[in-house]
């Protein structure tokens, strides 16, 4: 199956980051790159034409600028005028600038390579509302503040920081279905604060079926410290980015 929409969820407010850069967190630079550059990427080479950025209005103007350079891809940017909201509200703006029947939703601040989105693909049956990247032995992830996963019987149960049990840790990547639209619309009604992992457990408690795609064994990492960023510049996960920027090739910063 091929997907040709993806939504990147980068209206964050990066908090922790705060004292660390002095630009949005997506717009965070790691060598000549900017943090945001890699999951655009890796959801290109995956088969996406077209991305729809949900950004907060002071990361417009380069976002804006950054996408206009690309040719090779559609762009909708978006502005989330209220990110305190999180990224459920963002989710939320972002489908509503979709057409197609499924489209990824990546989070801006997750560094993965072209296989995860490739290996959800492969995973993806028809009848799926929400597909997740899930993986059981993250390499480079403080289990501690991760997202886990609870599945039973080949499904979703419960997703969270503060669950007790798991088997999985989300990946922040997700494939859904456009069935989820009216559930997101009535929860952005009903709740001030809405997270993805807060639509993800209602979806299951209304009877949508949420799965998981096992990425165990392919790199990826969360960057939302500083302590990361220095693990992605100098650290184990170095060899992560360096892998992924020799297979951009000629793709540059815009000024």
């Amino acid at each position: 199956m091929t997907i040709r929409e993806g939504i990147i969820l980068a209206a964050g407010r990066g908090t922790r980051l705060r004292d660390y850069i002095r630009v949005p967190k997506p717009l965070a630079p790691l060598g000549r790159f900017r943090l945001i550059h890699f999951p655009i990427f890796s959801l290109k080479v995956a088969g996406v034409e077209k991305l729809i950025m949900v950004v907060r209005r002071v990361a417009l103007r380069f976002v804006s600028k950054l996408l206009g350079h690309d040719r090779d891809i559609e762009h909708v940017v978006v502005v989330n005028e209220m990110p305190y909201r999180e990224n459920g509200y963002s989710l939320y703006l972002g489908i509503e600038n979709t057409g197609g029947r499924f489209f990824f939703v990546s989070m801006a601040d997750h560094i993965y390579p072209p296989k995860v989105p490739q290996k959800l693909l492969r995973d993806l049956d028809v009848d799926t509302d929400i597909l997740v990247a899930a993986d059981s032995m993250p390499r480079f992830i403080d289990i501690r503040e991760a997202t886990k996963i609870f599945v039973e019987s080949g499904r979703v149960k419960r997703i969270g920081k503060n669950i007790h049990r798991f088997q999985y840790i989300d990946a922040g990547l997700f494939i859904m279905n456009r069935s989820i639209r009216r559930l997101v619309a009535s929860l952005v009604k009903e709740f001030e604060i809405l997270r993805v992992s807060d639509i993800i457990n209602h979806a299951i408690d209304d009877g949508y079926i949420v799965r998981v795609s096992d990425i165990t064994g392919l790199p990826w990492i969360d960057v939302d410290t500083p302590k990361e960023i220095n693990k992605v510049l100098y650290g184990e996960a170095s060899l992560l980015i360096n892998t992924i920027i020799e297979k951009m090739g000629g793709i540059n910063e815009p000024g």
